[in-house]
């Protein structure tokens, strides 16, 4: 192999000292029956200066310099000695305890040694008089067995930062030969290996490393070892990592973990901001066979070291890489086990790409960029062009940088690179059609922070952070003292306790058996259940709720996570995996030009874009959104979160204040598909009981009924509410009566709100105010009732309610009936203008842009109900009415072939019309039935 990986060890170095590398001569005896492991260690100094050691485990038995006790100094696990004058011999004698452990396959010895805080040479003679089973091992690259001394010696002839380790322990060993090197896989001693499947494995390692060569890298060492282990480490020589030889992405892990142990171990740059970025480009990146989508990962933190990357990134580019790397690689050639200075690196690659780096390694960074936008459309009549405004703001941070976009329309796609050299900058587009969307910076060229819908939100991408752990209950960690452990050697803080949501951290968080205080999320009582959201106060952080039922669950589960790692939910019962989601990404950034989605909103006075808005709402289990009646885009704002918050739980309801109790029933029947359209709409006495254009709201029913969303109807009968306003609670009879609400009507605010509504509106003169107040609170009252009736009988669900704003604002109707009721988990969303628009108005306030539809024909003709049939009361000027030829005193008896005799009627014919399509008509005039047919246009 081992021309294979040259260049990449000249990545990273330990501390060095000036001069040539030392050598350490070792003798080491261990004796199992004391447990103690003794040596000593010789080494020839060439200068004179001071020389440090690492002694972190040992005990200093003696130091001697050219026959005389040495001075030096100690702190902490490291010892210091001045040598005095050049070429002079240095021993430490030394100890530590070493027990054996039996229980374990194989153990690692690391700090059995003094080693130099510098590159350094190593032989060891290591002894150890086993009377059976383990054996010990070093990684090496030369061995040989010494019987008259009874050890066997090993040596590392290059300068490395520090010794392999002592392994001990049991395995099945196979090698394999590349080029003039060995690698060592050492699989468990029990392992089975067929020789065919080892074969295989082979043959396509050596394909592999083959595609390699024309890189001009080769691996430094004549031999490597690879231990198969459930957990990774990365020692000199040594990686320990799982593998299954019939996996053949498992050579590339292998290749990709070899390059990162050459940057680690033979190299001698100092700076870790550097030496992470080079680990980077010459090992993920380099192997990477999707470069895009590795950008993304680093972006969101999957895959660590994202900003040491586009600190170099961002000024090259992809076009530049290659020659960046080739750059690299001769540099690092010249640097391989000596000392690389990074002033005079930064110096050089500033001078051969152009670009300004700091010099010194303590200035190097990079502010993660969130970048805000803002657009606009204007048709131009004139030049018959779309005029796109695109607005860009760069926080909290900036710097220039090159932005690429693509402009998305039904039949052209515009892309172009923009040159950011302010925080805010304004651009100017124009295009033959209306633009839909745009992507900006589609292929992660920018250190930037990714939207929720960019985001990666796997427990994967946990694993690649530090977060903290939330246990509710300390009696609670034996059940999860497993994932406990798995997820602190990640690097996460584990915290007794539960926070509440508007308390947690701006971290990465794991939630066991229990959800924060106030979030609500269905989830099942029995098996292995996860789910990963986003943080809803942090939107480039997680959030991760673990429920088990029992240890052998979770040990089911665990045993095959490689199956759903990748999976934003899954579900175990008895170790069978019953669910399992995997996450959409979008690819870049995606701003919607049309429709809701491209709508921002105010919270807390800050501009607040859709997508994050529904990341906001996960937590809460009502979420109640004030509409206007008669806007379309209102609906389409309900509409899109229906589906949003649909796409994080699958437990979901909609209440529907423009459906009246008593119909319940029907539509059920409507969700399990025993009535069609048409049908609900007569069954529900839709146009009897509310006016407003069905299409307005068809399409929210009809993506219940493909979804199975249940939908509740909230409201009281019309005939209670009508009579309370007419003549007042107390005109109610006692059967009227038992289906009131608990009524709280003391609310001085709320009634002198709706006061000024009440005289805003052109009521009747005999109307009173007492009773319209009585009326309104009575619907508030009863809607905040039915809602929390059903989540009590369904705690597993959401809902969102559709709501006239009148029912919603400034906390008073239903807010403040389910705070009455002790019930607070809800946030509210106001939509459309406002008058008095202010802090109070609601959770969130959202102004939807006025969205086009096909409406529902309109006759233009006024009715007058009687039982012959619809007796015409008056012609609208210019109407589909007047075109057909009716005139006033007609009488409507048949329409479609179809007798009628109300209004509702005629409005349920016309709602599935078309234009184009006819109606046919039979009349009474003067006596007479005549015929009318009419085109709808």
């Amino acid at each position: 192999m081992f021309k294979l990986f040259s260049f990449i060890f000249i990545l990273i170095l330990p501390k060095l000292l000036l001069g040539a590398p030392l050598k350490g001569v070792y003798e080491v005896n261990y004796n199992s029956d004391k447990g103690i492991l003794q040596g000593k260690a010789i080494f020839e100094l060439d200068k004179e200066g001071f020389y440090e050691f690492s002694i972190k485990e040992l005990r200093l038995l003696e130091v001697i310099l050219d026959n005389s006790s040495a001075r030096f100094s100690q702190n902490e696990d490291k010892i210091t000695i001045f040598n005095p004058k050049k070429n002079t011999s240095l021993q430490i004698f030394f100890e530590r305890d070493l027990s054996l452990k039996p229980y374990l396959s194989y153990q690692i010895v690391n700090n059995y040694l003094p080693y130099p805080l510098m590159l350094s040479e190593y032989e060891i003679l290591f002894k150890a008089p086993f009377k059976e089973k383990p054996f010990a091992l070093i990684p090496f690259e030369e061995r040989d067995l010494r019987k008259e001394e009874g050890g066997v010696a090993f040596r590392i002839t290059k300068a490395i930062s520090q010794p392999p380790p002592l392994i001990l322990g049991n395995f099945l060993e196979k090698v394999m030969t590349i080029d003039d090197g060995e690698i060592f896989f050492l699989f468990p001693a029990r392992k089975k290996i067929e020789e065919e499947e080892w074969k295989n494995f082979e043959r396509h390692f050596k394909q592999e490393v083959a595609k390699l060569l024309d890189k001009r890298l080769y691996f430094p060492f004549s031999k490597f070892f690879i231990i198969i282990s459930p957990e990774r480490k990365n020692f000199p020589l040594t990686l320990f990592m799982p593998l299954n030889i019939k996996d053949k992405e498992a050579v590339v892990s292998i290749l990709q973990e070899a390059f990162r142990h050459t940057l680690r171990f033979a190299l001698n740059l100092q700076d870790s901001f550097l030496m992470e970025a080079f680990a980077l480009y010459f090992t993920d990146y380099w192997l990477s066979q999707n470069k895009t989508a590795l950008r993304r990962d680093l972006l969101s933190g999957k895959v660590p070291g994202g900003e040491a990357f586009y600190f170099f990134y961002e000024k090259l580019g992809t076009y530049k890489e290659s020659e960046f790397i080739s750059f690299l690689a001769d540099a690092f050639k010249k640097a391989l086990f000596s000392e690389l200075k990074e002033p005079q690196l930064l110096k050089k690659l500033s001078d051969k790409f152009g670009v300004s780096y700091p010099l010194s390694p303590k200035e190097i960074s990079l502010c993660k960029i969130n970048l805000k936008v803002f657009s606009g459309i204007q048709y131009l009549e004139g030049a018959q062009k779309y005029h796109l405004t695109l607005k860009l703001i760069s926080e909290p941070c900036f710097r220039p940088h090159q932005l690429k976009i693509q402009i998305y329309a039904s039949k052209e796609i515009l892309e172009r690179r923009l040159f950011i050299n302010n925080r805010e900058m304004t651009y100017d587009f124009y295009l033959n059609e209306r633009p839909l969307y745009l992507l900006i910076d589609p292929d992660y060229e920018v250190y930037r922070i990714l939207t929720v819908s960019e985001r990666p939100s796997d427990l994967d991408s946990l694993f690649q952070g530090k977060g903290i752990v939330y246990l509710p209950r300390q009696e609670l960690f034996p059940l999860y003292k497993d994932l406990i452990q798995e997820f602190k050697e990640q690097g996460y803080q584990i915290r007794i306790g539960n926070p509440h949501l508007h308390e947690l951290p701006e971290e990465d968080l794991v939630f066991l058996e229990e959800l924060p205080q106030g979030f609500h999320l269905n989830f099942p009582k029995e098996g292995f259940f996860l789910k990963t959201l986003p943080h809803p106060a942090k939107l480039d952080r997680y959030m991760v709720f673990i429920k088990v039922s029992s240890s052998r669950e979770l040990r089911e589960a665990w045993s095959k996570r490689q199956q759903w790692l990748k999976a934003e939910e899954v579900y175990f019962q008895r170790g069978k995996l019953l669910v399992k989601r995997e996450p959409k990404y979008s690819q870049g950034m995606r701003i919607e030009l049309s429709g809701i989605k491209s709508l921002s909103g105010i919270k807390s006075s800050n501009f607040l874009p859709f997508e994050h808005l529904v990341s906001e709402l996960l937590p809460y289990q009502l979420i109640l959104v004030g509409e206007n009646h008669d806007q379309y885009s209102h609906h389409q704002f309900q509409l899109e979160l229906i589906k949003g918050l649909l796409a994080f739980t699958g437990s979901l309801a909609i209440g529907l204040e423009m459906v009246q109790r008593p119909f319940q029933r029907y539509l059920d029947a409507f969700l399990e598909g025993k009535l069609s359209e048409k049908e609900l709409l007569e069954k529900i006495e839709y146009f009897d009981r509310w006016r407003f254009d069905w299409k307005l709201y068809r399409e929210i029913f009809l993506y219940a009924r493909e979804k199975k969303i249940p939908l509740i109807a909230l409201d009281l009968p019309q005939e209670l509410v009508k009579k309370v306003f007419k003549e007042g609670l107390a005109s109610l009879n006692n059967k009227e009566r038992e289906l009131l609400p608990e009524l709280d009507l003391y609310n001085p605010a709320y009634e002198a709100y709706l006061k000024k509504s009440f005289e805003a509106h052109p009521f009747d003169n005999n109307t009173n105010f007492n009773f319209f107040y009585q009326s309104q609170a009575l619907r508030d009252e009863g809607m905040a009732e039915k809602i929390l009736e059903f989540l009590r009988n369904n705690p597993q669900r959401k809902m969102i309610v559709l709501v006239g704003k009148g029912h919603l604002l400034y906390g008073y109707g239903i807010p403040y009936a389910l705070k009455r009721r002790n019930f607070s988990n809800f946030k509210t969303i106001i939509l459309g203008e406002l008058e008095d628009p202010n802090a109070l108005v609601g959770d969130y306030w959202f102004i939807p842009p006025d969205l086009p539809y096909e409406k529902t024909p309109q006759l233009g003709l006024i009715f007058e109900e009687t039982e012959k049939g619809l007796k015409i009361k008056e012609v609208l000027k210019d109407s589909l009415g007047e075109r057909g030829g009716f005139k006033v005193g007609d009488v409507i008896l048949k329409v479609d072939d179809q007798p009628v005799r109300k209004t509702s009627q005629i409005k349920i014919i016309l709602t599935f019309k078309n234009r184009g399509d006819s109606l046919h008509f039979e009349v009474e005039r003067d006596s007479k039935v005549i015929k009318i047919e009419l085109i709808i246009k």
